[in-house]
């Protein structure tokens, strides 16, 4: 009687369930499970109360990245497709940057105007890559390397900007409207001029560093968007 519980059981258990799937949903839980990656240490509840749609809960943004260590980055793939991967994102291993089987390199890639909305471009390579005008929307990037990157007039209205390094890179007129930025590096030296950066929830060292961006220092719609008073 015994084995045939167990068996029962087992049978139970790798039984398989089809139900409907909600692309929302699942792009929902695609967003929640990114954020509370960067969020890890903070209180549960404003975890969920975030993955929600409460953005004004999690004011307690995760500390900025430590000391900049040299990064030696692979050699660029000889992929003649591999640019094409940057319209696909992340399928698997997200947090680490990995496209099917391979690491999203997109480093020279010219994405001008593309539409890369709501994708997953985290751990990518997009150094000296060409987001000109590009649509970033709800996209989540995060742990990516973007120095040098031409990001001129992208639009990264409510995406997740965390623990990314920004080095050299061309954010002019760049809309961060909603957008969630953590634990970014090189915002010093990144070219600001004209960005948007309203209703943003800036993690406070990340707050810091833009105050100290020269482009930003001179525009008073910006310090006030970002709060550099008493930074």
């Amino acid at each position: 009687m015994q084995g045939a519980k167990t068996t029962s059981l087992t049978a139970q258990r790798h039984s398989r369930i089809t139900v409907p799937v909600n692309s929302q949903r699942v792009n929902d839980a695609r967003r929640c499970m990114a954020v509370r990656a960067f969020a890890t240490g903070f209180d549960h509840k404003v975890q969920g109360a975030f993955c929600a749609g409460g953005l004004a809960l999690l004011v307690a943004m995760t500390p900025a990245m430590g000391a900049r260590a040299e990064v030696r980055l692979p050699p660029l793939d000889n992929d003649p497709q591999r640019c094409e991967r940057g319209y696909t994102g992340n399928t698997i291993g997200q947090s680490n940057g990995v496209s099917g089987d391979k690491v999203l390199d997109l480093r020279f890639c010219d994405f001008t105007g593309a539409d890369l909305s709501g994708k997953t471009l985290s751990g990518a390579l997009l150094n000296d890559a060409i987001l000109k005008g590009a649509n970033l929307t709800e996209a989540v990037i995060s742990k990516a390397f973007l120095v040098k990157a031409n990001l001129q007039n992208a639009n990264l209205s409510s995406s997740v900007l965390d623990r990314s390094t920004l080095d050299g890179a061309d954010l002019r007129g760049a809309t961060f409207v909603n957008a969630v930025i953590t634990g970014i590096t090189g915002f010093e030296t990144a070219n600001l001029e004209g960005a948007d950066f309203t209703d943003a929830l800036i993690g406070n060292e990340d707050a810091k560093r833009l105050c100290k961006n020269p482009t930003v220092a001179n525009s008073e719609e910006m310090k006030e968007q970002i709060g550099c008073r008493g930074k």
